[in-house]
């Protein structure tokens, strides 16, 4: 019989991450000038509703700054483009390398007098000027190195609309000055004179078109030259005639033609955009005053495209793979990414990496590092007295923590806000990793509001990594004499257990105020997961009195989750105890009195002089011996 047809599944359409770059450092007025213009024309022709785009801008000073990462706010995003100012623009550094160029090919390695100062130059001045260009040259590579790191943790594929003129190729790869046309000894001298580039900048240029690769950044570079300057055919031969570099009789002044208008492109950042476009599967765009027709062609490359997957062996050696996608059909032109890094060991990672895999764990719910283990942790929005805030516990088992044994770990609570700004981060390390189970708590104050908080555990030397979350928890302005804080179930610990507390800034206060709960209690442990039915529980439920009273009366019903029926359990009286005006009442459920299932417990206290009542809920789910 005929196989019937197959079905496919339409793919979700991904929506585009844009960011927006201005170069101020390898660049000047008119060309950011120019820019602006292009990057409006964009954000108002070109993208759609649900595109997400950034801003982001260098400076030689203050390197890059993201002036507004990824939103859906697009009139935010013109707003700032079009507070922009281009008198940021300092293009010096490619003022000096086309000099010194024009002064190779004029037959001298130096100039004989600087019309600007009248004055006589040293080489070793001159030579100077140079490689604080080539400087910052360097720095701008690095820095954007850096940023390239950064984006391999940000999912998707991030297209780049690139304004600049570019490092001059000169720099990085070197050069050969001297005129062709020229006759005579000096003629020969000219045509002899060779730089071959710098070494430490050609490596760091390719470890940087690599990493834009890795990160699946497309560039599509904007020369901004074009828009430079206005086109001048006499301007090069009044500069060098006014300057003493040539004559009119020399050979090189009766036949050096290069005019501003017609230059050398192995002294200009051409060669520079046009690589790091190819490498990262983008495109140059060499004239900016014709922006229309390019970002069209933006359009329609970052509009459509094929995301393919291929598996690979992992290997943590630092690798640089080559790929490359061919197609069968004729007439097609393949764009992609270069190739992809190997993750490299984890003690190989600079102080930039580190803080990256930090914040990849800390700020990623599906964080692309090595996959980290899970445990329990719970958090508790606590209101006592005249100040409220969260507690955020955390019990580290001792299985997993033989996992991450092999040097010290560090602990790190982090609470954001409603809209994911982190409101309190929390660290502490502790020296040792021995195989023992780890309580770990960090407190922060807060106001009424919803929080999210996450805490990671890392080994500082082999980078294994342990992350836990808490959905949302809202802290409410509480009203009345009567407040309950959220019970907590404690049960018998049976396994070593070291306890470890951040308390630092916000939290310092609000940790001196969690007495209620018996955290420190050497027979006691939290129970923040699931727990067996051969255990017996405390259910620790603090309640603040205004003005005292000793007589709280307290019920507790256990309710089904699954089927919400009332499950009948023999509680009894722990104790009462107070602190100030806290009065903390501690109910206990026998072992084996609870079947495996899921149970909600609430808590029911009442006042009885004023007839004030509050209640508390929380989950316990039960599992087998």
């Amino acid at each position: 019989p005929a196989a019937p047809a197959r079905t496919v599944e339409e793919a979700p359409a991904l929506n585009r991450k844009i960011f927006i770059l201005f170069d101020f450092a390898f660049n000047n007025p008119r060309g950011i000038g120019k820019a602006k213009e292009a990057a409006l024309s964009f954000l108002d022709t070109k993208v759609r509703p649900e595109d997400e785009v950034a801003v982001l801008t260098y400076t030689m000073v203050k390197g890059v700054r993201v002036q507004e990462y990824l939103t859906r706010d697009h009139a935010k995003v013109r707003e700032i483009v079009d507070s922009i100012d281009r008198r940021e623009a300092a293009g010096r550094a490619s003022e000096i390398e086309e000099r010194f160029w024009r002064e190779a090919t004029e037959g001298s390695a130096l100039p004989r007098e600087s019309a600007a100062t009248g004055g006589e130059r040293s080489n070793s001045e001159y030579s100077w000027e140079r490689q604080e260009a080539k400087r910052i040259a360097q720095v701008f590579i690095l820095r954007l190195t850096d940023l390239a790191k950064a984006l391999r943790y940000v999912q998707g594929r991030k297209d780049f609309l690139f304004f600049s003129s570019g490092v001059p190729s000169s720099m990085i790869y070197g050069a050969q000055a001297g005129s062709a046309a020229a006759v005579g000894t000096r003629a020969q001298s000219n045509r002899a004179r060779f730089d071959a580039g710098d070494l430490v900048l050609r490596d760091q240029n390719e470890t940087l078109l690599k990493e834009f690769a890795t990160a699946d950044c497309a560039f599509y570079a904007f020369d901004t030259r074009e828009a430079a300057k206005v086109a001048s055919l006499f301007t090069y031969d009044e500069e060098t005639f006014a300057s003493g570099y040539r004559d009119l009789f020399s050979g090189a002044g009766v036949f050096g033609d290069q005019t501003s208008v017609f230059k050398d492109e192995q002294y200009t950042g051409r060669n520079s955009l046009q690589r790091l476009s190819q490498t990262t599967g983008g495109k140059y765009f060499g004239n900016i005053d014709s922006y229309d027709r390019s970002l069209d062609q933006v359009q329609d490359l970052t509009g459509t495209y094929y995301v393919l997957g291929f598996s690979v062996p992992e290997k943590e050696d630092g690798v640089f793979h080559d790929v490359r996608v061919e197609v069968k059909a004729k007439g097609l032109e393949v764009r992609g990414a270069s190739g992809y890094y190997n993750p490299k060991p984890f003690q190989e990672f600079n102080d930039l990496e580190r803080k990256l895999h930090l914040f990849d764990l800390a700020l990623n719910e599906r964080a692309f590092s090595r996959l980290p283990e899970r445990f329990p942790m719970a958090v508790l929005p606590v209101s006592l007295s005249d100040r409220s805030g969260l507690i955020v516990l955390g019990r580290v088992p001792q299985d997993l923590a033989a996992k991450l044994s092999g040097g010290p770990l560090e602990f790190i609570s982090l609470v954001l806000d409603e809209k994911d700004n982190i409101h309190d981060m929390q660290r502490i390390e502790a020296a040792s990793s021995a195989p023992a189970a780890f309580l770990f708590r960090a407190a922060t104050e807060a106001g009424p509001g919803r929080y999210r908080c996450r805490v990671v555990i890392r080994n500082t030397v082999t980078g294994l990594a342990a992350v836990s979350s808490a959905a949302a928890t809202a802290i409410e302005a509480r009203s009345g004499n009567l407040k309950i804080q959220p019970p907590l179930v404690f049960a018998d610990r049976r396994e070593p257990l070291q306890r470890l507390t951040a308390a630092g800034g916000r939290s310092a206060r609000l940790i001196e105020r969690t007495g209620p709960y018996p955290l420190d209690a050497d027979d006691l442990v939290p129970v923040l997961d699931a727990i067996g039915t051969d255990r017996e529980l405390t259910v620790v439920v603090p309640c603040e009195v205004a003005g005292g009273g000793d007589d709280l009366q307290v019920n507790a019903r256990l309710v089904g989750s699954a089927g919400g029926e009332t499950v009948t359990v023999p509680f009894f009286l722990r104790g009462r105890d107070r602190i100030g005006q806290v009065e903390i009442v501690r109910l206990g459920i026998p072992a084996g009195s609870l079947g495996p299932g899921s149970y909600n417990l609430y808590l029911f206290l009442q006042e009885p002089v004023s007839g004030e009542t509050a209640y508390g809920r929380l989950l316990l789910t039960v599992t087998g011996r």
